[in-house]
């Protein structure tokens, strides 16, 4: 199968980018091949894909793996955009150890599948309903990592603490978990509403405990996200804010996929 063999590169190239972006820390050079490799490790993970999608013959969200495998792509993905400002390029190590293990957990676990759902009427929005909601998974994971990087930032300048490795400025770290943050909510939406959609056409409503964490996500973020709070989402509230979601969102996938 054409899909084994974007596999070994992508694991090399992410693993690879891991180390070299690390020793870039001390040479400047090996931080660029670092970065490199991770978009060697990208490509062949979008080929992946896109192969496994030909293969099948259906979208290419069929199993647990699967959705945890889009997850890794979307991460990898969100990095390659932030990743062209210079300053967010000192993380990459971190990003490609992330992108690795969870790629890595999504092709040796399968799990579930989910072949029979596009059986279902309406088939046509099973895909959208899955990959919007593995992409907010992702998404939310980055905006919590912003977060993160957000507080350790902001309580070394106000420590006066010389930084061990250039971050992303407090401006920068707080739009791009704004954007992130927005993004995530409009993805939550999409997947309540072919949720909806999808239990409609079954002919049951199952309100289980995974949609009622997804629906307080929801608007937890509804008011936030529209009000002057958000504007003050700084530090540890803007911290708090992404971990919130990204937990919510974290235990809608696990107890969905739980059954």
């Amino acid at each position: 199968m054409m899909t084994h063999w974007c596999i070994l590169p992508s694991v090399l190239g992410f693993f690879l980018a891991s180390v070299l972006d690390g020793l870039g820390r001390w040479e400047a050079k090996l931080r660029v091949w670092g970065r490199r490799l991770f978009i060697v490790g990208w490509i062949s993970q979008t080929a992946y894909l896109f192969f496994w999608y030909r293969e099948v013959g259906a979208p290419f969200v069929v199993t647990q793996g699967d959705s945890i495998f889009l997850i890794s792509w979307v991460i990898a993905t969100l990095y390659l955009i932030l990743g062209r400002r210079e300053r967010w390029q000192t993380l990459g190590t971190l990003f490609s150890a992330a992108v690795l293990v969870v790629m890595l957990l999504g092709i040796f676990y399968r799990g579930a599948n989910y072949a029979a759902i596009y059986l279902w009427p309406h088939a046509w929005v099973v895909p959208v309903h899955l990959a919007a909601a593995m992409t907010a998974v992702a998404v939310f994971a980055v905006a919590m990592i912003t977060g993160v990087l957000l507080v350790i930032s902001d309580r070394q300048l106000k420590n006066h603490k010389p930084m061990r490795f250039r971050l992303p400025s407090l401006a920068n770290l707080e739009s791009v978990l704004s954007a992130l943050v927005s993004a995530g909510w409009v993805l939550l939406t999409v997947v309540l509403a072919t949720g909806v959609v999808m239990m409609a056409s079954h002919g049951s409503i199952d309100l289980g405990g995974h949609w009622w964490l997804a629906v307080t996500a929801w608007l937890i973020y509804a008011v936030v996200l529209h009000s002057r709070l958000w504007q003050g989402a700084r530090g540890r509230k803007g911290m708090l804010l992404s971990l919130v979601g990204f937990l919510a969102i974290l235990l809608t996938f696990l107890e969905a996929h739980s059954k």
